[in-house]
């Protein structure tokens, strides 16, 4: 893990792991006035001086013209900033995903930056994020939020990883496709169940062994399908549907075996919190540590928490 965003160490970076990096996050300074910011790099950058970054003349003088049309103080920040994501791009693999934090004061100008740089078509969402203390003050609102912005290098080539249910159950596996799965009827039931009420959900299919069934209800009255005739013809196709083992007669759609739901982006400051709570106790631990042997020990019997920083938790669970 490298700590720091000094542009020759990224520059040889680049040369030594481009396009093998799966997940990079940067946590620039935000330009805030307060922060320390103080654009040190030993030049401005000339088109020329771009290219020999890796990328073609006309992206940079494009870049350039974009960074030169903001205000002084985003003009600086902007130059400082665009060769390093340029360089992290260039590091990503083709289904690697970088995540940057920043804040009100500079995240408009990221957006676009990183639109010319990554892709609009590879940002994947701008996370919210809420500080740990009061926030920062201004005279209308007390701001106490940032962001985390997210963009793939490809984005048709990233999964974003999902949160596992706990209450979910697959009992069945599929040799052939490798996947635990579960069934449920392909017919409708219960309420608008019959051929009259939904009759075009009345229609008979062809199975795998060239056997015909249509929608049939317990008292062999027509039924109607949960499906209409072309997603179900396309489930057999990709044999996601499977019979009733003795009579056959009996259709049921296989659910995949994923088991997870889709990340909420307001979802992950629930875990991130979780993990600043446990860090809060360990911190407390430590510095009783130092006062009070026997107090230390009551608080591991009754607290046991693990040494868990952030961002990688979160991190971990966006990536597949």
């Amino acid at each position: 893990m490298i700590r720091q965003i000094n542009l020759e160490v990224l520059k040889h970076l680049k040369h030594a792991y481009k396009n093998q990096i799966k997940m990079i996050y940067i946590d620039p300074p935000y330009n805030t006035g307060s922060d320390g910011f103080v654009y040190q790099d030993d030049r401005k950058f000339t088109p020329q001086q771009l290219v020999e970054l890796g990328m073609d003349l006309e992206e940079a003088e494009r870049v350039l013209e974009f960074t030169a049309n903001k205000s002084n103080s985003h003009s600086a920040w902007l130059t400082f900033i665009y060769p390093r994501l340029y360089i992290a791009r260039e590091l990503l693999r083709e289904d690697g995903v970088i995540f940057i934090s920043i804040d009100d004061n500079e995240q408009a100008q990221l957006k676009l930056l990183c639109d010319e740089v990554f892709g609009e078509e590879n940002f994947v969402a701008e996370l919210p994020w809420k500080g740990r203390g009061g926030g920062a003050d201004d005279k209308n609102l007390l701001q106490n939020h940032e962001y985390i912005l997210m963009y793939t290098k490809y984005k048709e080539q990233f999964t974003v990883g999902r949160k596992i249910k706990s209450d979910e159950k697959f009992p069945k596996f599929d040799t052939e496709k490798n996947r635990f799965y579960k069934t449920q009827l392909a017919r409708k039931w219960g309420s608008n169940s019959k051929k009259q009420d939904r009759p075009n959900l009345f229609y008979s299919i062809t199975t795998y062994d060239g056997i015909e069934i249509a929608p049939k209800l317990p008292d062999g009255s027509d039924g109607c399908w949960r499906w209409k005739k072309g997603r179900l013809e396309t489930a057999i196709l990709n044999k996601d549907i499977e019979l009733n083992i003795t009579t056959k007669q009996q259709a049921q759609t296989i659910q995949q075996q994923e088991n997870a739901n889709k990340v909420l982006t307001i979802a992950l400051q629930q875990e991130r919190d979780a993990v600043i709570e446990q860090q809060e106790r360990n911190d407390e631990i430590e510095r009783m540590a130092t006062e009070n042997a026997e107090s230390v020990k009551t608080i591991i019997k009754t607290q046991p928490c693990a040494h868990t920083r952030l961002p990688q938790s979160v991190l971990d669970r966006l990536y597949k």
